[in-house]
Protein backbone atom coordinates (compact mmCIF):
# COMPACT_ATOMS: atom_id res chain seq x y z
CA UNK A 1 0.00 0.00 0.00
CA UNK A 2 1.18 3.42 -1.04
CA UNK A 3 2.13 6.03 1.94
CA UNK A 4 0.05 8.64 1.44
CA UNK A 5 1.28 12.09 0.68
CA UNK A 6 0.62 15.60 2.32
CA UNK A 7 0.14 19.25 0.52
CA UNK A 8 0.29 22.41 2.90
CA UNK A 9 -2.71 24.22 3.31
CA UNK A 10 -1.34 27.85 3.21
CA UNK A 11 -4.56 29.86 3.53
CA UNK A 12 -3.60 31.60 6.32
CA UNK A 13 0.37 31.00 7.48
CA UNK A 14 2.54 29.66 4.84
CA UNK A 15 5.16 29.65 7.45
CA UNK A 16 5.98 28.17 10.82
CA UNK A 17 6.29 29.88 14.06
CA UNK A 18 8.73 27.53 16.17
CA UNK A 19 11.19 27.31 12.96
CA UNK A 20 11.84 31.02 12.46
CA UNK A 21 12.09 31.73 16.39
CA UNK A 22 14.34 28.68 16.85
CA UNK A 23 16.69 30.26 13.73
CA UNK A 24 16.39 33.51 15.90
CA UNK A 25 18.21 31.64 18.96
CA UNK A 26 20.67 29.99 16.99
CA UNK A 27 21.89 33.50 15.05
CA UNK A 28 21.75 35.15 18.27
CA UNK A 29 24.70 32.20 19.54
CA UNK A 30 26.39 32.98 15.91
CA UNK A 31 26.54 36.47 15.84
CA UNK A 32 28.05 36.69 19.17
CA UNK A 33 30.63 33.98 18.95
CA UNK A 34 31.24 35.15 15.29
CA UNK A 35 31.73 38.86 16.87
CA UNK A 36 33.85 38.26 19.85
CA UNK A 37 37.18 40.10 19.73
CA UNK A 38 39.04 39.51 22.93
CA UNK A 39 42.60 37.76 22.72
CA UNK A 40 43.32 34.79 22.60
CA UNK A 41 40.20 33.54 22.27
CA UNK A 42 38.37 31.07 24.91
CA UNK A 43 38.94 27.44 23.30
CA UNK A 44 34.93 27.18 23.19
CA UNK A 45 34.64 29.77 20.62
CA UNK A 46 37.60 28.38 18.26
CA UNK A 47 37.01 25.49 16.03
CA UNK A 48 38.72 21.67 17.88
CA UNK A 49 42.22 21.25 15.73
CA UNK A 50 41.19 17.83 14.51
CA UNK A 51 39.50 15.30 16.99
CA UNK A 52 36.03 16.61 19.20
CA UNK A 53 34.10 19.49 19.14
CA UNK A 54 33.94 23.08 20.31
CA UNK A 55 31.12 24.74 21.06
CA UNK A 56 32.06 27.13 17.79
CA UNK A 57 31.94 23.76 15.76
CA UNK A 58 28.45 23.02 16.61
CA UNK A 59 26.79 26.63 15.25
CA UNK A 60 26.84 25.73 11.57
CA UNK A 61 25.58 22.31 11.93
CA UNK A 62 22.84 23.75 13.78
CA UNK A 63 22.32 26.28 10.86
CA UNK A 64 22.68 23.66 8.34
CA UNK A 65 20.20 21.32 10.18
CA UNK A 66 17.33 24.05 10.46
CA UNK A 67 17.78 24.74 6.86
CA UNK A 68 16.30 20.91 6.27
CA UNK A 69 13.44 21.79 8.27
CA UNK A 70 12.79 24.74 5.84
CA UNK A 71 13.69 23.00 2.70
CA UNK A 72 10.72 20.74 4.10
CA UNK A 73 8.66 23.22 3.75
CA UNK A 74 9.91 25.29 0.29
CA UNK A 75 9.61 21.75 -1.45
CA UNK A 76 6.40 20.46 -0.30
CA UNK A 77 4.12 21.67 -2.87
CA UNK A 78 6.41 21.42 -5.98
CA UNK A 79 10.11 21.49 -6.47
CA UNK A 80 11.14 23.99 -9.63
CA UNK A 81 14.15 22.80 -11.29
CA UNK A 82 15.34 26.22 -12.97
CA UNK A 83 14.70 28.04 -9.20
CA UNK A 84 16.64 24.91 -7.75
CA UNK A 85 19.37 25.72 -10.09
CA UNK A 86 19.84 29.09 -9.68
CA UNK A 87 19.75 29.16 -5.87
CA UNK A 88 22.45 26.84 -6.15
CA UNK A 89 24.57 28.36 -8.12
CA UNK A 90 24.27 32.17 -6.76
CA UNK A 91 25.39 30.62 -3.63
CA UNK A 92 28.61 29.28 -4.81
CA UNK A 93 29.32 31.97 -7.14
CA UNK A 94 28.98 34.24 -3.92
CA UNK A 95 30.76 31.92 -2.15
CA UNK A 96 33.57 32.10 -4.18
CA UNK A 97 33.61 36.08 -3.71
CA UNK A 98 33.58 35.96 -0.25
CA UNK A 99 36.87 33.62 -0.53
CA UNK A 100 37.94 36.38 -3.10
CA UNK A 101 37.43 39.40 -1.20
CA UNK A 102 38.25 37.91 2.75
CA UNK A 103 41.13 36.47 1.73
CA UNK A 104 42.49 39.02 -0.76
CA UNK A 105 43.38 36.46 -3.89
CA UNK A 106 41.97 37.31 -6.68
CA UNK A 107 44.24 34.72 -9.28
CA UNK A 108 42.11 31.96 -10.23
CA UNK A 109 45.00 29.54 -10.17
CA UNK A 110 45.36 29.69 -6.07
CA UNK A 111 41.49 30.78 -5.25
CA UNK A 112 39.94 28.63 -3.00
CA UNK A 113 37.08 26.77 -4.64
CA UNK A 114 35.74 25.15 -1.63
CA UNK A 115 34.01 27.33 1.36
CA UNK A 116 31.00 28.06 3.49
CA UNK A 117 28.60 29.08 0.76
CA UNK A 118 29.62 26.70 -1.61
CA UNK A 119 28.56 24.10 0.54
CA UNK A 120 25.17 25.56 1.47
CA UNK A 121 24.74 25.90 -2.32
CA UNK A 122 25.64 21.98 -3.17
CA UNK A 123 23.33 21.24 0.08
CA UNK A 124 20.23 23.21 -1.77
CA UNK A 125 21.09 21.66 -4.56
CA UNK A 126 20.90 17.67 -3.33
CA UNK A 127 17.35 18.92 -1.51
CA UNK A 128 15.65 19.89 -4.86
CA UNK A 129 16.79 16.98 -6.35
CA UNK A 130 15.74 14.75 -3.21
CA UNK A 131 12.63 16.28 -3.21
CA UNK A 132 11.79 15.27 -7.16
CA UNK A 133 11.47 11.78 -5.34
CA UNK A 134 11.51 11.75 -1.33
CA UNK A 135 7.52 13.10 -0.41
CA UNK A 136 7.32 11.99 2.92
CA UNK A 137 9.08 12.14 6.35
CA UNK A 138 9.35 8.30 6.23
CA UNK A 139 11.17 8.51 3.08
CA UNK A 140 13.30 11.36 4.43
CA UNK A 141 13.94 9.08 7.29
CA UNK A 142 14.86 6.08 4.83
CA UNK A 143 17.32 7.68 2.93
CA UNK A 144 18.81 9.40 6.09
CA UNK A 145 19.56 5.76 7.74
CA UNK A 146 20.59 5.20 4.48
CA UNK A 147 23.56 7.83 4.01
CA UNK A 148 24.46 6.92 7.50
CA UNK A 149 25.54 3.51 6.68
CA UNK A 150 27.25 4.45 3.99
CA UNK A 151 29.47 7.82 5.53
CA UNK A 152 30.10 5.66 8.57
CA UNK A 153 31.34 2.30 6.17
CA UNK A 154 33.31 4.77 4.28
CA UNK A 155 34.80 6.40 7.60
CA UNK A 156 35.06 3.13 9.40
CA UNK A 157 37.19 1.13 6.25
CA UNK A 158 39.20 3.93 4.96
CA UNK A 159 42.17 3.81 7.56
CA UNK A 160 42.72 0.12 7.55
CA UNK A 161 41.83 -0.60 4.09
CA UNK A 162 44.20 2.33 2.49
CA UNK A 163 46.65 3.21 5.28
CA UNK A 164 47.04 0.12 7.17
CA UNK A 165 45.92 1.94 10.37
CA UNK A 166 43.21 2.49 13.03
CA UNK A 167 41.62 5.80 13.36
CA UNK A 168 40.99 8.87 10.67
CA UNK A 169 43.85 11.13 10.88
CA UNK A 170 45.44 13.98 9.04
CA UNK A 171 47.81 11.80 7.14
CA UNK A 172 45.03 9.67 6.12
CA UNK A 173 41.73 10.29 5.77
CA UNK A 174 38.94 10.19 2.79
CA UNK A 175 39.00 14.32 2.18
CA UNK A 176 42.73 14.22 2.29
CA UNK A 177 42.60 11.96 -1.21
CA UNK A 178 39.13 13.04 -2.78
CA UNK A 179 39.30 16.76 -2.41
CA UNK A 180 42.94 17.02 -3.19
CA UNK A 181 42.23 14.97 -6.40
CA UNK A 182 38.72 16.43 -7.47
CA UNK A 183 40.14 19.88 -6.62
CA UNK A 184 43.77 20.24 -6.44
CA UNK A 185 46.48 21.24 -3.76
CA UNK A 186 45.93 24.88 -4.65
CA UNK A 187 41.88 24.93 -4.47
CA UNK A 188 41.56 23.57 -1.06
CA UNK A 189 41.65 24.51 2.15
CA UNK A 190 45.44 25.73 3.55
CA UNK A 191 46.03 24.50 0.27
CA UNK A 192 46.02 20.54 1.48
CA UNK A 193 48.47 20.99 3.79
CA UNK A 194 45.63 20.42 6.91
CA UNK A 195 45.11 17.42 5.23
CA UNK A 196 41.30 17.76 4.59
CA UNK A 197 39.03 20.39 3.95
CA UNK A 198 36.47 21.01 6.19
CA UNK A 199 33.89 22.41 3.56
CA UNK A 200 35.43 20.05 0.81
CA UNK A 201 33.32 16.64 -0.84
CA UNK A 202 33.28 14.54 2.44
CA UNK A 203 31.98 16.99 4.99
CA UNK A 204 29.64 18.19 2.34
CA UNK A 205 27.97 14.48 2.63
CA UNK A 206 28.33 14.77 6.32
CA UNK A 207 26.23 17.76 6.32
CA UNK A 208 23.81 16.43 3.82
CA UNK A 209 23.21 14.12 6.72
CA UNK A 210 22.55 16.49 9.06
CA UNK A 211 20.28 18.77 6.73
CA UNK A 212 18.34 15.41 5.97
CA UNK A 213 17.77 14.59 9.66
CA UNK A 214 15.93 18.21 9.86
CA UNK A 215 14.12 17.84 6.69
CA UNK A 216 12.53 14.80 8.04
CA UNK A 217 11.65 16.83 11.19
CA UNK A 218 10.05 19.30 8.34
CA UNK A 219 7.84 16.86 7.04
CA UNK A 220 6.82 15.51 9.78
CA UNK A 221 5.60 18.82 10.62
CA UNK A 222 4.04 19.50 7.66
CA UNK A 223 2.19 16.16 8.34
CA UNK A 224 0.90 17.70 11.47
CA UNK A 225 0.39 20.87 9.65
CA UNK A 226 -2.27 18.88 7.68
CA UNK A 227 -3.56 16.29 9.44
CA UNK A 228 -4.37 18.45 12.79
CA UNK A 229 -2.35 15.58 15.18
CA UNK A 230 0.75 15.98 16.81
CA UNK A 231 2.79 13.19 15.72
CA UNK A 232 4.34 13.17 19.10
CA UNK A 233 6.16 9.84 19.21
CA UNK A 234 7.26 9.93 15.48
CA UNK A 235 8.72 13.34 16.90
CA UNK A 236 10.48 11.69 20.17
CA UNK A 237 11.97 8.95 18.18
CA UNK A 238 13.68 10.80 15.46
CA UNK A 239 14.86 12.64 18.33
CA UNK A 240 16.39 9.93 20.14
CA UNK A 241 17.38 8.14 16.95
CA UNK A 242 19.92 10.73 16.56
CA UNK A 243 21.19 11.02 20.00
CA UNK A 244 21.44 7.47 20.57
CA UNK A 245 22.76 6.66 17.12
CA UNK A 246 25.00 8.81 16.92
CA UNK A 247 26.90 7.99 20.40
CA UNK A 248 26.70 4.34 19.09
CA UNK A 249 28.77 5.53 15.94
CA UNK A 250 31.33 7.62 17.87
CA UNK A 251 32.77 3.88 19.21
CA UNK A 252 33.55 3.40 15.63
CA UNK A 253 33.81 6.74 13.97
CA UNK A 254 34.69 9.72 16.30
CA UNK A 255 32.62 12.38 16.06
CA UNK A 256 34.26 15.62 14.98
CA UNK A 257 33.53 18.41 12.76
CA UNK A 258 36.58 18.62 10.89
CA UNK A 259 35.54 15.38 8.98
CA UNK A 260 31.94 16.00 9.79
CA UNK A 261 31.64 12.75 10.75
CA UNK A 262 27.88 11.00 10.78
CA UNK A 263 28.49 9.97 14.38
CA UNK A 264 29.37 14.28 14.78
CA UNK A 265 26.35 15.05 11.78
CA UNK A 266 24.10 12.33 14.22
CA UNK A 267 24.82 14.26 17.70
CA UNK A 268 25.08 18.08 16.33
CA UNK A 269 21.41 17.52 14.70
CA UNK A 270 20.18 16.54 18.57
CA UNK A 271 20.44 20.38 19.83
CA UNK A 272 18.86 21.27 16.57
CA UNK A 273 16.04 19.40 16.39
CA UNK A 274 15.38 19.82 20.38
CA UNK A 275 15.17 23.86 19.67
CA UNK A 276 12.59 23.28 16.93
CA UNK A 277 10.76 20.86 18.83
CA UNK A 278 10.46 22.38 22.00
CA UNK A 279 9.40 26.13 20.02
CA UNK A 280 7.05 23.92 18.31
CA UNK A 281 5.42 22.61 21.24
CA UNK A 282 4.71 26.10 22.74
CA UNK A 283 3.67 27.94 19.97
CA UNK A 284 2.46 25.68 17.04
CA UNK A 285 -0.67 23.94 16.77
CA UNK A 286 -1.47 21.08 14.28
CA UNK A 287 -3.92 21.62 11.84
CA UNK A 288 -4.83 25.29 10.13
CA UNK A 289 -5.05 27.38 13.85
CA UNK A 290 -1.56 29.23 13.37
CA UNK A 291 -1.61 32.15 15.35
CA UNK A 292 -0.55 35.21 13.48
CA UNK A 293 2.39 36.26 15.38
CA UNK A 294 4.22 34.53 18.47
CA UNK A 295 4.32 36.62 22.01
CA UNK A 296 6.15 39.77 21.48
CA UNK A 297 9.44 39.23 23.03
CA UNK A 298 9.72 36.48 20.52
CA UNK A 299 8.90 38.59 17.73
CA UNK A 300 12.70 39.58 17.28
CA UNK A 301 13.81 36.14 17.20
CA UNK A 302 10.93 35.45 14.54
CA UNK A 303 12.29 38.34 12.57
CA UNK A 304 15.65 37.04 12.70
CA UNK A 305 14.63 33.42 11.39
CA UNK A 306 12.33 35.11 8.44
CA UNK A 307 16.20 36.53 7.19
CA UNK A 308 18.33 33.72 8.57
CA UNK A 309 20.67 33.04 5.17
CA UNK A 310 21.41 37.16 4.92
CA UNK A 311 21.96 37.61 8.78
CA UNK A 312 24.03 34.18 9.08
CA UNK A 313 26.81 34.76 5.96
CA UNK A 314 26.06 38.68 6.14
CA UNK A 315 27.48 38.92 10.02
CA UNK A 316 30.62 36.70 9.13
CA UNK A 317 31.29 38.40 5.81
CA UNK A 318 31.17 42.05 7.94
CA UNK A 319 33.29 40.50 11.09
CA UNK A 320 35.77 38.84 8.20
CA UNK A 321 35.90 41.98 6.72
CA UNK A 322 36.48 44.35 9.51
CA UNK A 323 38.91 41.67 11.28
CA UNK A 324 41.14 40.87 8.10
CA UNK A 325 44.53 40.82 9.09
CA UNK A 326 44.29 41.88 12.75
CA UNK A 327 46.91 40.36 14.80
CA UNK A 328 47.65 40.89 18.54
CA UNK A 329 50.58 43.62 17.49
CA UNK A 330 48.50 45.52 14.99
CA UNK A 331 44.76 44.81 16.16
CA UNK A 332 41.37 45.53 14.32
CA UNK A 333 39.64 48.67 15.07
CA UNK A 334 37.04 46.98 16.90
CA UNK A 335 39.64 45.59 19.77
CA UNK A 336 41.38 49.11 19.50
CA UNK A 337 37.91 50.85 20.30
CA UNK A 338 36.88 48.29 22.39
CA UNK A 339 39.99 48.86 24.35
CA UNK A 340 39.70 52.51 24.52
CA UNK A 341 36.21 52.63 25.18
CA UNK A 342 36.95 50.69 28.16
CA UNK A 343 33.99 47.72 26.86
CA UNK A 344 34.12 44.27 28.69
CA UNK A 345 35.48 41.46 25.76
CA UNK A 346 31.68 40.57 25.12
CA UNK A 347 30.96 44.31 23.94
CA UNK A 348 31.84 44.73 20.47
CA UNK A 349 29.69 41.25 20.36
CA UNK A 350 27.01 42.34 21.82
CA UNK A 351 26.42 45.73 20.04
CA UNK A 352 26.43 43.31 17.29
CA UNK A 353 24.15 40.99 18.00
CA UNK A 354 21.85 44.24 18.90
CA UNK A 355 22.49 45.45 15.31
CA UNK A 356 21.62 42.52 13.42
CA UNK A 357 18.37 42.03 15.03
CA UNK A 358 17.54 45.59 14.92
CA UNK A 359 18.09 45.57 11.20
CA UNK A 360 16.29 42.03 10.73
CA UNK A 361 13.21 43.95 12.40
CA UNK A 362 13.61 46.62 10.10
CA UNK A 363 13.88 44.20 6.95
CA UNK A 364 10.78 42.43 8.54
CA UNK A 365 8.14 45.20 8.75
CA UNK A 366 8.93 46.42 5.00
CA UNK A 367 8.35 42.25 3.72
CA UNK A 368 12.25 42.56 2.83
CA UNK A 369 13.45 38.77 2.65
CA UNK A 370 17.14 38.28 1.06
CA UNK A 371 17.23 34.97 -0.24
CA UNK A 372 19.19 33.26 -2.95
Amino acid sequence: MAEPQYTIRSRRRPRIISLDVARGVMLVVSVLSASLVTSPLPSAFTHSPWYGAHFLDLVFPVFVTMSGVGFAFAYATRVRGVIVLRRSLVLILLGLGYTAVTTHTYNLADLRFTGVLQLYGVLAFAQGLLHWKIKTWRGWFRWTTLLVAALTALHAAWPPIVCGMDGLTQTCNPSLYLDVNVFGLHHIYKHGLAGHDPEGLISTLGALLSMSAGTTLGHLLLQARQTGKRPVQAVSFLLMYCATLGAGLSLFVEPFKRLWTPSFALLACVPALALVILFWMLLDKPGDDYPPYPPLALQPLQSLGKNSLFVYFGSHLFIAMVMYGSTPEHPAWPVIAAERIGFAPWGFAIICVFAWTLLAILLDRYKIYIRA
